[in-house]
């Protein structure tokens, strides 16, 4: 029921938001989009409240086998530099665009953390984690690579409240394994650097300005 108030407050503020642009055709089409997503998630909300556990593992453990599929797309692309699956040199699998790509991977991340820490499963899950967080990463999606940074580590934390100083530890333990990856990664390819330096900004021209983000 939270989720379903936050998805109509935010709904809400995207048309507010809008008014003064209503007239363009591309704001009519992208509410009517952001509209529909809305109400998928809505719905999916209703449809979980009668679920047991049987069927949320089962649901988790089907939307993991997505996240795989999409982050070896992504991470094939980049390597690869497959014109499909990239957008600016930026990793997006077969999605629009790499923000829409980094945010499916996002739940992925959360929900293989919470499969480790409640023992169900262990390569599955793990093989998924990694994928999903080099998958962000790749798609270079301030946004996504923030709430990663940011909600990721907090959830870790809660899940192992009981065992804090071991939850530190392996944060620890990531972090330097991200930064040892990014050192790789800058020095197997090439004009990665610029793009991590181009990326690395608060706003980009078509973030601000009428129009913008």
């Amino acid at each position: 029921l939270v989720f379903v108030a936050l998805i109509l407050v935010w709904t809400f503020s995207v048309f507010i938001s809008s008014i003064d642009v209503l007239n363009d055709p591309a704001v009519q089409f992208q509410l009517l989009a952001h509209t529909f997503v809305a109400t998928l998630g809505v719905t999916a909300c209703l449809v979980s409240l009668s679920w047991n556990e049987r069927n949320f593992y089962t649901f988790m453990k089907v939307y993991l086998a997505a996240c795989c599929i999409a982050a070896t797309l992504g991470l094939v692309g980049f390597i690869g530099q497959v014109d499909l699956l990239l957008y600016d040199d930026r990793a997006k699998g077969l999605f629009d665009e790499p923000i829409a790509f980094g945010a499916f991977l996002l739940p992925g991340v959360f929900a293989s953390l919470y499969m480790l820490n409640y023992r169900r499963g262990l390569i599955f899950p793990l093989i998924t984690l990694v994928l999903c967080i080099v998958g962000v990463l790749l798609s270079f999606s301030r946004a996504d690579i923030v709430s990663l940074a940011i909600v990721g580590p907090l959830y870790f934390i809660v899940l192992n409240r009981d065992r804090p100083k071991r939850a530190v530890a392996i944060l620890v333990i990531g972090a330097f394994a991200v930064v040892a990856l990014t050192g790789i990664a800058l020095l197997s390819f090439p004009g990665f650097e610029q793009k991590l330096l181009s990326r690395a900004t608060l706003a980009e021209p078509y973030d601000v300005g009428r129009g913008g983000r």
